[in-house]
């Protein structure tokens, strides 16, 4: 896997940030298919949690960007225009996970993450723009199978005209 370091774009929305965005890749997995490899923006508060769910979709094929709160997403969602956002919804902060939802509801496929199960829960993430909810602890093969299927709906995106946000069921 390789991992890079991009630097924080100057400018006032990001001045704030005093850590680079870094970027997982794996490009050079043997059997590896780029057509179906997506940018995963994995939005997570604990860095532990972040840095797993970043290698686990990077060594499965797919390009990750990270951030650790809801103001860094809104600038790397901006700057990387991810597919697919993997969010947890309980980030602290000003600007939570469910802001955050409705902020890029349309503009990437949205999956929530949290450890509240219950039926609100679901339906107000549902409601906010999210496709599904995963719950904590995260099963990462229905996590990475619910990816790969956005990958699939966007790569015929021409034939059928496949955008963002479209649910998949």
């Amino acid at each position: 896997m390789k991992r890079c370091e991009c630097p924080p774009r100057a400018g006032p929305a990001v001045g704030h940030l005093r850590r680079p965005v870094v970027v997982f890749t794996n490009r050079g997995r043997l059997g590896h298919n780029t057509q179906l490899m997506a940018t995963v923006l994995v939005v997570e508060d604990d860095g532990g949690s972040r840095e797993m769910l970043a290698d686990f979709l990077s060594e499965n094929g797919h390009i990750v960007v990270t951030a650790s709160s809801g103001a860094e997403a809104m600038v790397v969602a901006a700057t990387h225009h991810p597919h697919v956002v993997l969010l947890d919804l309980a980030l602290p902060g000003g600007i939570d996970g469910w802001e955050v939802a409705r902020r890029l509801r349309g503009t990437s496929v949205l999956f929530a993450t949290t450890g509240h199960v219950h039926d609100a829960a679901i339906r107000a993430a549902r409601e906010d723009g999210c496709e599904q909810v995963f719950f904590k602890p995260l099963d990462l093969d229905a996590v990475l199978d619910a990816i790969n299927a956005v990958e699939v709906m966007r790569s015929s995106a021409p034939a059928r005209g496949f955008t963002p946000g479209e649910r998949s069921r």
